[in-house]
């Protein structure tokens, strides 16, 4: 960011800026090496005075110097940091912690009579610790102008991908041997990530307890389904083993979950933690209720609201669908006769996609189940679309 600042003791204007030195009879004004404007006298009245863009006192422009100091020039390729890469001329960037990025503004080469320095192809990898590199694109930078008042280029390119490295390779530069190559600044827009573990919405009525992750995702957990193969179950155990535990019924526990174990409890009535039940600090439980058909059916249900459900493209065998219409939970069941890949979501009257659950997964032969909460959508009336490749 290039900073005007005519009298204000912020920062030393770069050498050869111009300026106004406030003398009529002197021409060709600019900022010396002690940071004076100086001008150069005419001998009286300058007839054609230089002309340039004065700006107010103090204000900031994005506007870059045409100075050698002010750019970054390679002359020697040296080893990539990231091993995919052949030796080049690079540029690595290391923040104090990991962000996620939007976009960057880039300055070329701007040194007058030397642009062709400047990098016209560049690859931008990333990494969270400069060990594991993933690429965000190979990209064509324009060459510099080479005055003062060059503005650069933005590019809504980085894809919102949190890292703490960038790795900037220089491919091909506006010179044809690529003996140096370089530009002039960068300027990245990042926001910062969340703590893990703070509350978010990941978008997915499917999915509950959502939270940012380490790697700043915001992450749910999906709702369990019901095996509905126990009628119920009762736990009395000093240490609870990790795993699912579903009854059509009910579910009553008396035990001990200890740190590091992850217990989910999904039944189709009722789940009771009894007195001396305990979850200890590091571990995870999640407890649902998903009830079970009657016979593999279920009769329809009465929508207090009018909100209805209707199938399309249910071209496989095995199909349940309900209630139908709901005015909570819909119950899907389909079964696979053989492998397939499968498509599953949800579509409002319009055709606008509501949220995806499957899109184009390969599936065993095997009977699935999937419940999903019609009360997270405001339309009234939507359909399942459940595709195959047949």
């Amino acid at each position: 960011m290039y900073l005007f600042a005519y009298d204000c003791e912020l920062a030393c204007i770069p050498e050869g800026t111009a300026c106004n030195d406030g003398d009529p009879n002197t021409m060709g004004d600019q900022y010396d090496e002690n940071c004076n404007c100086v001008g150069t006298p005419c001998g009286g009245p300058c007839v054609n005075p230089p002309s340039y863009s004065v700006h107010d006192q103090c204000e900031m422009s994005d506007k870059h110097s045409n100075t050698e100091r002010d750019s970054w020039l390679s002359c020697e390729k040296d080893v990539n940091p990231n091993p995919t890469r052949d030796s080049s001329h690079w540029i690595l960037y290391r923040f104090d912690q990991s962000y996620q990025f939007i976009s960057t503004k880039i300055w070329n080469y701007n040194v007058e009579t030397l642009t062709h320095f400047g990098d016209k192809t560049v690859a931008i990898d990333y990494s969270l610790d400069s060990i594991t590199w993933n690429v965000v694109g190979i990209f064509q930078w324009a060459e510099a102008s080479g005055l003062i008042d060059y503005e650069g280029e933005l590019f809504d390119s980085l894809n919102h991908v949190v890292a703490r490295f960038f790795l900037f390779t220089v491919l091909e530069n506006y010179d044809t041997d690529l003996d140096c190559a370089g530009f002039s600044e960068i300027m990245f827009t990042h926001k910062i990530c969340p703590d893990a573990g703070v509350a978010c919405d990941d978008g997915d009525p499917t999915t509950i307890g959502d939270m940012f992750d380490a790697d700043c995702n915001c992450i749910g957990i999906p709702l369990p389904i019901n095996a509905c193969d126990t009628p119920f179950i009762y736990i009395d155990a000093n240490n609870l083993i990790s795993g699912l535990y579903s009854a059509v019924d009910s579910i009553h526990a008396n035990s001990v979950q200890e740190f590091g174990s992850s217990v989910t409890m999904v039944a189709g009535q009722s789940i009771t933690l009894l007195p001396g039940f305990e979850v200890k600090e590091g571990a995870a439980f999640l407890a649902d209720i998903d009830p079970c058909d009657d016979d593999g059916g279920g009769g329809p249900g009465i929508s207090d609201d009018g909100r209805s459900v209707k199938e399309e493209g249910l071209s496989i065998a095995g199909v349940v669908l309900n209630p139908n219409p709901t005015k909570d939970i819909v119950n899907l069941k389909f079964e696979l006769e053989k492998p397939q890949v499968v498509s599953l979501y949800l579509e409002s009257i319009s055709g606008n996609r509501l949220t995806t659950f499957f899109d184009g997964r390969s599936l065993p032969r095997g009977v699935y189940k999937k419940r999903i909460p019609a009360t997270r959508f405001s339309e009234k009336i939507f359909f399942v679309v459940l595709k195959t490749q047949e």
